[in-house]
């Protein structure tokens, strides 16, 4: 498995999506997720990120979600010009973003909370991707993604707070 494995900042992804190619027929969804484990308190940057490629390729999976982000910044996974493997049936065309933590009870907060809104936002305008088109995993899961705090109502009235343009 080929990994990107590059934390950047927010205006270091606006810089990347804006000149990304999304190829030919480009994501049309966005579809949320939480790692659960590892946990914010366990998070390691690039040594989970090596880690979760390895647990992923043990699953015999040719390519995992697309990025992941914690209090450390936007991780590049697998490219988002290709289908990433996070969601079964919304894997096609989709966007697979892991939020690092545990968020059945809390919602996102710090930094956590700036990079995920601040990424989102950024890949709906570059994608002309509606509201309609984010789902959670649990939409097409038994699993709680993005955690059972997070409802998409919260996310889409703290979406509306975001100023991509800066």
């Amino acid at each position: 498995m080929n990994i990107l494995n590059r934390r950047l900042s927010l205006q270091e992804f606006k810089d990347y999506a804006a000149g990304y190619d999304f190829g030919p027929l480009p994501p049309d969804k966005i579809v949320l997720h939480h790692t659960w484990r590892p946990t914010k308190a366990s998070w390691q940057g690039e040594r989970t990120i090596l880690g979760l490629k390895k647990y992923y390729e043990g699953k015999g999976w040719p390519a995992g979600p697309h990025l992941f982000i914690g209090e450390d910044g936007i991780w590049l996974f697998s490219p988002m010009r290709h289908n990433g493997i996070h969601a079964g049936a919304l894997n096609a065309r989709s966007i697979g973003i892991e939020v690092v933590g545990d968020y059945d009870l809390e919602v996102w907060s710090g930094a956590t909370k700036v990079f995920v809104l601040g990424a989102v936002r950024i890949l709906m305008d570059r994608l002309g991707i509606s509201p309609a088109q984010l789902f959670f995993h649990r939409d097409v899961s038994a699993k709680t993604c993005p955690g059972r705090a997070i409802t998409k109502e919260w996310v889409l009235g703290e979406l509306n707070l975001v100023d991509a343009s800066a």
